[in-house]
C-alpha cells in the first residue's frame, strides 16, 4: 500500500457516536494525503459518509468481522463483507459509504 511504513502523527481521536471512534492522522512531511482509522464496536455502524473530494479514497478492512456498504451515484448499493476475498475498496467522489461491525 502506498502509505505503509510512512511516519504518521496523531492529530485527534474523536468519538463520532456511540460505538464509533475515529483517530485522525497526518503524514509526516506529506500533506497530500491523510489517514483516519475508524473503530466500530460490534453491533454499531458509522454514520453515512459522502466522499466530497480528493484523488483517491481507499477503505481498508483490518480486523474482525464487518461490512462496508457503498452507495453509488446511480443509487445502487454495493456490499463488501469482511473478511473476504479483498481487504480494500476504492470509493469514488460522490459515493456514500457506511461501515458496520458484525
Amino acid at each position: 500500500m502506498e502509505f505503509r511504513g510512512q511516519k504518521v502523527n496523531l492529530i485527534e481521536a474523536t468519538q463520532v457516536k456511540e460505538g464509533v471512534v475515529c483517530d485522525v492522522y497526518e503524514f509526516a512531511n506529506d500533506n497530500t494525503k491523510d489517514l483516519g482509522i475508524v473503530k466500530v464496536s460490534k453491533g454499531f455502524k458509522t454514520p453515512l459518509q459522502k466522499v466530497l473530494g480528493g484523488e483517491k479514497t481507499i477503505e481498508i478492512f483490518e480486523a474482525r468481522v464487518g461490512q462496508l456498504k457503498v452507495i453509488g451515484a446511480d443509487k445502487k448499493e454495493r456490499i463488501y463483507n469482511f473478511p473476504g476475498q479483498q481487504s480494500e475498496v476504492e470509493v469514488q467522489v460522490g459515493e456514500i459509504m457506511e461501515w458496520e461491525a458484525i
